[in-house]
C-alpha cells in the first residue's frame, strides 16, 4: 500500500471517530437537561423544606418572590389578606387586577366567599405563566399554588427523593386547542341601549380583564385604547361598550351595540361590546 493510500485511510478513520464522538455527546446532552429535565421537556425545580412541607419559590408579577405550598386540592392560587396588603403597598398588585367575588372551595371541602383577582404573571423556574386566577383568603391561611397554576401544565409531580417539582409543559397544539374552546359567540348580536355614563381607563381595564377571565380569551388589543361607555340595554342589563374614535357619543344617546364575538383575525381573541351607531340623541 502506498504512502498516499495510507494517508487517505487515516483521514477516513479520524473523521469516523469524530462523527461517532459527536453523536455520543449529542445523545448525552439530549438525555439530561441542566435542571433535571429530560428529552420530554420536563423541568425539575428545586424545592425548599420547611417543617416537613415542600415550598416552591414563585416570582409574582416580576417583582417579589414568595414561597408557596403546592396544593392540588385548591382550585386557585390563594394569597392571605395580610400578604395582599403588602403586595398592594409595593404596587405588585393593583386595583385594576381585581375582577369580583366568587364562592371559593377550600382544600378541606368548605366553601367561602372570596375576592378574586388576576396575577399578571407567576414565574416558577424558567416557566412564566400569565393571567393566573387567584383568591384572597384569611390571613391565617398560607400561600397556596393551586390548580389555576398547576392546570396550565400537561402534568406535574413532586420527586420526594430529589426534592424537586417536575413540570411538564403543554405543547403548542395543546395550548391552542384549549384556548380555542373559549366561550365566545362566533357572530355579534345587534342590541339597542342608552348611554348612562363613561368609564375611566382604570375601570375599563378592570372590566376588560374580568371579561377575559370569564371567557378564557383575550380582547383584540386595538380596542384597549378606545373610550368606553356604560350602556343600559333593553331588559335592564348594563354593559361596557367601546366607543369608536370617530363617534361623538354623549350621555343619554340611544345607540346600537354589537355584542361580544370571536375575533376571526386573531386566534382565541374577541371583539368587545362596541357601539355601532347613534340612533337618537336627547
Amino acid at each position: 500500500m502506498t504512502e498516499r493510500h495510507l494517508l487517505t485511510l487515516a483521514v477516513v478513520l479520524i473523521t469516523f471517530i469524530d462523527v461517532c464522538g459527536a453523536r455520543s455527546l449529542l445523545a448525552q446532552s439530549r438525555a439530561q437537561s441542566p435542571l433535571g429535565g429530560s428529552a420530554s421537556g420536563v423541568q425539575g425545580i428545586p424545592l425548599k423544606v420547611q417543617g416537613g412541607t415542600f415550598l416552591i419559590p414563585v416570582l409574582i408579577n416580576g417583582q417579589i418572590t414568595l414561597n408557596f405550598t403546592i396544593d392540588s386540592g385548591a382550585s386557585v392560587v390563594t394569597i392571605p389578606a395580610d400578604v395582599l396588603v403588602t403586595l398592594s403597598r409595593t404596587g405588585t398588585i393593583q386595583k385594576s387586577d381585581f375582577i369580583g367575588k366568587e364562592n371559593l372551595r377550600l382544600a378541606n371541602g368548605s366553601i367561602v366567599p372570596s375576592t378574586i383577582f388576576l396575577i399578571r404573571s407567576l414565574k416558577v423556574g424558567n416557566y412564566l405563566i400569565e393571567n393566573v386566577k387567584a383568591a384572597v383568603v384569611d390571613a391565617r391561611a398560607g400561600l397556596l399554588l393551586g390548580q389555576s397554576f398547576l392546570s396550565r401544565f400537561a402534568s406535574w409531580s413532586v420527586d420526594n427523593k430529589r426534592q424537586v417539582l417536575l413540570l411538564n409543559p403543554k405543547t403548542q397544539q395543546q395550548q391552542a386547542q384549549e384556548s380555542c374552546t373559549a366561550r365566545i359567540p362566533t357572530a355579534a348580536q345587534h342590541v339597542t341601549g342608552r348611554v348612562t355614563g363613561f368609564l375611566t381607563d382604570e375601570q375599563a381595564l378592570a372590566a376588560t380583564r374580568s371579561a377575559e377571565a370569564q371567557s378564557g380569551a383575550k380582547v383584540n388589543p386595538a380596542y384597549l385604547h378606545l373610550k368606553h361607555a356604560s350602556v343600559r340595554g333593553n331588559g335592564s342589563f348594563e354593559t361596557m361598550a367601546a366607543v369608536p374614535e370617530h363617534m361623538a357619543v354623549k350621555i343619554g344617546d340611544t345607540v346600537e351595540l354589537y355584542s361580544r364575538y370571536r375575533d376571526p383575525s386573531l386566534p382565541c381573541h374577541f371583539i368587545p361590546w362596541t357601539i355601532n351607531r347613534i340612533i337618537a340623541q336627547p
